[in-house]
């Protein structure tokens, strides 16, 4: 006698199980990206306290379109978090410069004493295969 049945399928297998796998490793992902976060903001605030309350710095003036030497002090904004220098210069305008985020701080390529720097240092810089370096130091 031949018992005629079907297989039942695995559970793993079923839409309802499915489902709720998805879920929980959707929910893991979640967690461990937000342990990154939690981790990379720590790491963050640690560098910032590194960081003098109060620093001698340059500034350039949007405004007064100058170069400036002031006495800023160390903002935080917890939100992101960042870190930065403010000081109010003589003609009414704040100026800041960037502690967290240095490459996006707009004194390097505002001011025109770095300007100036630039340029000096550019000589030494120039390489044997760019223009200029021949007359600068001749042929060998």
């Amino acid at each position: 006698m031949e018992l005629k049945h079907t297989p039942k399928p695995f559970i793993e297998e079923h839409y309802h199980i499915q489902e709720l796998i998805e879920r929980q490793e959707k929910r893991t992902r979640d967690r461990v990206a937000h342990q990154e976060k939690d981790k990379l903001r720590d790491i963050t605030l640690k560098d910032i306290a590194g960081f003098k309350d109060i620093e001698l710095l340059d500034f350039w003036c949007e405004h007064c379109k100058r170069d400036f030497v002031g006495r800023a002090k160390k903002q935080i904004d917890l939100w992101c978090p960042i870190a930065f220098y403010k000081i109010k210069h003589r003609c009414g305008s704040w100026c800041m410069r960037h502690i967290t985020d240095r490459p996006r701080d707009p004194y390097f390529y505002r001011s025109m004493f770095i300007a100036r720097q630039r340029q000096d240092k550019f000589n030494d810089a120039l390489q044997p295969f760019q223009t200029g370096f021949n007359t600068l130091y001749g042929k060998k």
